[in-house]
């Protein structure tokens, strides 16, 4: 009877530890996992945000887009460029 009630708490403790250290081991993986998943979508983010800051930055230097700031009144200064300009000649006025 002690060995049995021996036997069945050292398979309960043995148990608990095999299970503890899988469960810190599998934590430990899905974070690295998902830290790498987030690092990377990340530096897309970061490659389309500077690819779209210099385009801007090149639209906005246009001789075109600086004619049409100029007077943004002129109802013919939106004939002169395409719809582009026309939005960014409307979106200027909101603000």
């Amino acid at each position: 009877m002690i060995t049995t009630v021996l036997i069945l708490a050292g398979m309960l403790l043995l148990w608990l530890t095999v299970s503890t250290n899988a469960s810190a081991t599998v934590r430990a993986n899905i974070t690295n996992q998902l830290t790498d998943a987030v690092e990377s979508r990340a530096a897309i983010t970061s490659g389309y945000v500077a690819s779209a800051e210099e385009y801007v930055k090149a639209f906005a230097l246009s001789s075109e887009v600086r004619e049409l700031l100029q007077d943004p009144e002129d109802p013919g200064a939106f004939g002169k460029g395409p719809a582009v300009h026309r939005g960014l000649c409307l979106c200027q006025r909101s603000f």
